[in-house]
């Protein structure tokens, strides 16, 4: 064995020097079958997936310097020393032998999948984010990277960086393959956009001039002397009492903090909070981003999202009526188990709502920072993570069962909306997942949000 040790070492130098500008490295393979012996030479595997291009080692035991190797079809793969090139797409069966005794492997070659991942078809990202690439390549295998546009969009190592608006052309590259995607770099100032509204969070308390809390365990409205009640348990059948003590501010960050505690009304289990800009800041279409780390584990439920201004004298209402006939936009909302899903999702029709909805797989987990944001048009919605448009819906894809809004393609999403964040535990959106006993407290952070024109 010591010798073919020392056999497997020097091959393993060869290819490391062989000079090429793109390491291939020896792809890491599912665990070995057993291998197949015939009298008295073993091969350590008896099957092996490689793509086109790739290589992969056999070794023989024992290793003593006298085996011959073979291949059943050579326009498959190749095979030297023991090292197997994938050539094109198929299958062959490698041969060790030594004269008397021999082992084979079955070997399939599959095509090289090499392209870049992204959530959408292309990518269209806002000055300043960046979205991280992949490629189909075996972990062991680099690709090259290049972008038509430095100024537009720098990359490097698959991380794409928006430097400047325009259209750039980022290009990965193995060998002979390659794949491109376009990415557009958006400036909000330069596409018209007006910032008109925003709130960084710095100070140490809440502005009270743009946001209300919206305490306990239902919505309540008073318009005109009526008071007007939500459903209980915010109609989702949530875990949390909501209060403003659950909400900080320090460093420029919000901090809203779901805690386990006892004691509670109407047997509540945790604290937390909501907040709403609800009869201070309300708009009918723009683009709408925040800047969030979000809480993983079981039962964590945050939410950024909007929801219909109410019209004066019509409670919680608008002029579509109720929920959902007069919509709901959740721009993002999360469930914590899930670290790297959030979720978009369109409510309207009637009650119960009609919806639309896409999961999307973020870069990395919840608990980093990402930015969530959504373009609301009077012809479209369209939302993004990191700058990354992840769904589009146009208004031929909602309606209202309002009979005001028969007329009007963009109803109900044509009126002002206002903005929403908040924290729930447990609730329906992860089907009734609770936290686990062990739950003592988990935190949501918004570092900004922003509303252009």
């Amino acid at each position: 064995m010591r010798r073919a040790v020392v056999w497997t070492v020097a091959l393993l130098f060869l290819l490391c020097c062989t000079g090429c500008e793109i390491d291939l490295g020896i792809p890491e393979l599912p665990a070995p079958k057993e291998p197949v012996k015939v009298t008295g030479i073993d091969l350590f595997a008896s099957a092996a997936e490689i793509a086109v291009g790739g290589r992969y080692l056999l070794s023989p035991d024992p290793a003593d310097g006298n085996t011959f190797w073979t291949t059943s079809n050579a326009e498959v793969a190749t095979v030297e020393e023991g090292l197997v090139t994938g050539l094109s797409e198929g299958e062959t069966v490698v041969t060790a032998s030594n004269g008397s005794e021999m082992s084979s492997c079955t070997v399939v070659v599959k095509p090289l999948e090499l392209g870049v991942k992204v959530t959408a078809s292309d990518a269209n990202l806002v000055v300043g984010n960046f979205i991280a690439f992949g490629t189909g390549l075996p972990a062991n295998c680099r690709a090259s990277w290049s972008s038509s546009d430095e100024s537009v969009a720098s990359v490097e190592g698959g991380v794409v960086s928006a430097t400047g608006a325009g259209v750039a052309t980022v290009t990965a590259t193995y060998g002979d393959f390659s794949s491109s995607y376009t990415v557009t770099v958006i400036d909000p100032e330069a596409r018209g956009r007006q910032l008109i509204w925003s709130d960084e969070f710095e100070g140490d308390a809440l502005d009270a001039t743009k946001w209300e809390f919206q305490r306990g365990v239902q919505d309540v409205y008073v318009n005109n002397g009526k008071t007007s009640y939500g459903p209980k348990f915010w109609g989702n059948n949530e875990l949390q009492y909501y209060t403003e003590d659950a909400v900080s501010l320090s460093d420029g960050v919000l901090t809203v903090t779901a805690a386990r505690e006892e004691g509670l009304p109407e047997g509540r289990e945790f604290t937390s909070a909501r907040i709403a800009t609800r009869d201070r800041g309300f708009w009918t279409y723009g683009y709408f981003e925040a800047r969030m780390k979000l809480p993983e584990g079981v039962g964590m439920w945050p939410a950024f999202w909007l929801l219909p201004q109410p019209e004066a004298g019509m409670g919680t209402n608008n002029r579509y009526g109720g929920w959902a006939a007069n919509g709901e936009v959740d721009i993002m909302e999360a469930k914590g188990r899930l670290p790297y899903e959030v979720g978009n999702t369109l409510h309207f029709g009637g009650n119960p709502s009609t919806y639309s909805f896409r999961t999307v797989h973020t870069s990395s987990s919840i608990s980093e920072w990402h930015t969530y944001g959504l373009e609301w048009r009077s012809g479209y919605m369209a939302w993004f993570v990191d700058g990354t448009e992840t769904f589009r819906l146009s208004n031929t894809s909602w309606y209202t069962n309002s009979p005001l809004g028969a007329n009007d393609p963009s109803a109900p999403f044509n009126v002002p909306f206002y903005i929403i964040f908040n924290f729930a535990v447990g609730g329906n959106y992860d089907q009734g997942r609770r936290p686990d006993a062990s739950f003592e407290s988990a935190a949501m952070q918004i570092d900004y949000v922003r509303v252009y024109a």
